[in-house]
């Protein structure tokens, strides 16, 4: 699978079957996490994978209840041990891990989706509460859950919106749309995006 075929048709699942993932698969998807850059190279992630079903629970009931990720096949937590990357960069390190641990995860998302399983991320949850389940120690801090298994949903375009919305040029509020050759550019990218989604949609 393409990676824009990735991107584009990757989505958030809430429903997923019984089927449980096997650990090859998901140390491949962890592997494909650590993929990503950190600040100084310090790799300071560490992954909580969660497949215990009672342990899924306790997880899913500190995620403001969402009792749906306890029917997935495997939750992995995204964490940072953030001992080197307070002490190389001070407090903004801490603001480093965070993307940091984002970054791992989008990989992880997309990897997910090339080996066929249904994927969301999950950021609501109780950080006193996971840190309990899962015996964090105090450095390791929680960022965001990978849900992961199995979809029993149908696929679903996401909105969008339009890149004229969202780009500005040399500062905010300059629209970059209202630049001739910058809008000219967005025009064609927004419909080939069209064009792609709509061939992909159509397999």
């Amino acid at each position: 699978m393409e990676l824009d075929e990735c991107i584009v048709k990757r989505h958030s699942v809430h429903k997923f079957s019984p089927k449980e993932v096997a650990a090859s698969i998901l140390a491949t998807i962890i592997k494909t996490g650590t993929n990503a850059p950190t600040a100084g190279n310090l790799q300071e992630w560490r992954f909580v994978v969660v497949t215990d079903e009672t342990q899924k629970e306790k997880v899913a009931n500190a995620c403001e209840e969402q009792i749906w990720m306890a029917n997935a096949g495997a939750l992995i937590v995204v964490c940072t041990d953030n001992r080197d990357v307070k002490r190389f960069y001070g407090e903004p390190g801490n603001g480093y891990a965070v993307q940091d641990a984002a970054a791992a995860a989008m990989l992880m998302l997309l990897k997910a989706h090339e080996l066929g399983l249904g994927s969301c991320w999950v950021s609501a949850f109780d950080e006193e509460k996971i840190k309990d389940i899962l015996a964090l120690p105090t450095v390791v801090v929680p960022h965001l859950i990978v849900v992961l298994g199995y979809s029993e949903e149908t696929g679903t375009e996401k909105p969008h919106f339009t890149l004229g919305d969202l780009i500005y040029l040399n500062r905010y509020g300059k629209r970059a749309a209202e630049y001739p050759e910058m809008g000219e550019i967005i025009k064609k990218l927004v419909e080939k995006g069209k064009k792609a989604a709509k061939k992909l949609h159509q397999r």
